[in-house]
């Protein structure tokens, strides 16, 4: 159990440290790009990444979740599903410029349209990244995805930075978050290779396609929840009402859901590895709890007594106070702790899961 508990160990100190330098590099620039945008192009903005997040969802077809649980994997299965992946991203990309228009006209903000393009864009980007991610976390190489994490985060924090100084407006959020995709491939195919040869065997791939499509329903039900609030809030009370949402929950709930994306990275393989014993199983899972508690818990507590101050201090390109923002934030930053809890809850179905082949997977229930 000790090996155990040293893999999970390594997994926080690596991926925790990562995103801590990610989350604060990212914390800082946007904090400064808020200057020089208004309240209406953040939150133009927002919705369009909003609606990416829940199309990424989709990315891999939740094949990365079988990837890491299958006992073996052969080249042939790797290989075929690369290009599936990349040829399921561009058919969700041709959907996204087809959707554009009408959700442009939905919102009643006509340059939203132009900006999908980006997201269309970043759907072969990511898919394209996400075998060599999944075999880094299959292998358990923490420290190759903490690099690809950090460096990532920092060039897109730069590109979103430069590009506001510039005077791109809305467009250095939207780039960025492209730019993002773009850098961890890069970062990926750097740090675990993957030349895909052009095999393709759908039978070969047919029992990680059937484990996937049950973890695509759960991560795209767990993403609309996670950012349905963003679309209601542009929805009803327009795009400068959802610029002040976003500082809010950003501000509030981006550690509960770096520590949630953390758990699932760290704690999942280990998870697959210890569950024909459920005493390390539980000996995992709590220790795994603490570790998570201590984390969240007292960056809540620092959000709820400084949100006056830290709201008050953001000003956008017109002078205008996020102020208002102070009330949400310290009610976010309380749900925070729950959520982020909430986050190992789920891994407990994926461990069910992982004690059987990925080919009889769905019958466990």
């Amino acid at each position: 159990m000790d090996s155990h508990q040293q893999h999970l160990r390594r997994g926080f100190n690596w991926l925790g440290g990562a995103m801590i330098i990610a989350k604060l590099t990212d914390f800082g620039t946007i904090l400064v790009v808020l200057r020089f945008l208004t309240k209406e192009q953040v939150g133009a903005a927002s919705l369009v990444v909003a609606f990416g997040t829940v199309i990424e969802a989709l990315d891999g077809l939740g094949t990365s979740t079988a990837l890491v649980q299958a006992p073996s994997l052969s080249r042939l299965q790797l290989n075929s599903l690369f290009w599936f992946i990349i040829g399921a991203a561009c058919v969700v990309a041709g959907l996204i410029l087809l959707a554009a228009p009408w959700i442009a006209s939905l919102y009643g903000i006509a340059a939203v349209a132009a900006y999908f393009l980006a997201v269309a864009i970043k759907q072969p980007l990511v898919a394209a990244a996400v075998i060599p991610l999944a075999i880094m976390n299959r292998e358990l190489q923490y420290e190759r995805i903490a690099i690809v994490n950090v460096g990532a985060t920092f060039a897109a924090a730069l590109t979103r930075l430069g590009l506001a100084i510039v005077g791109a407006g809305a467009w250095a959020i939207v780039i960025a978050y492209v730019a993002s995709g773009l850098f961890t491939l890069v970062g990926a195919v750097l740090m675990r290779p993957f030349r895909p040869r052009l095999q393709i065997s759908m039978a070969a791939i047919s029992p990680l396609l059937r484990f996937g499509w049950r973890a695509t329903l759960s991560a795209l039900c767990e993403t609309m929840i996670n950012n349905v609030h963003y679309l209601l809030v542009g929805w009803f009370y327009g795009a400068a009402a959802l610029a002040e949402f976003r500082v809010a929950f950003d501000l509030a709930m981006e550690p509960a859901n770096a520590a949630g994306t953390l758990i699932n990275r760290t704690a999942l393989p280990v998870f697959a590895k210890v569950s024909a014993v459920r005493e390390h199983l539980a000996q995992s899972l709590t220790w795994s709890l603490r570790k998570l508690l201590a984390v969240v818990s007292p960056f809540a507590a620092a959000i709820v007594l400084a949100a006056d101050p830290i709201t008050a201090l953001i000003r956008d390109e017109q002078h205008r106070s996020y102020a208002s923002a102070s009330l949400p934030l310290k009610l976010l930053a309380a749900a925070a702790v729950l959520l982020a809890v909430s986050a190992l809850a789920n891994l407990i179905p994926a461990w069910r899961a992982s004690r059987v082949d990925p080919s009889v997977a769905l019958r466990i229930e």
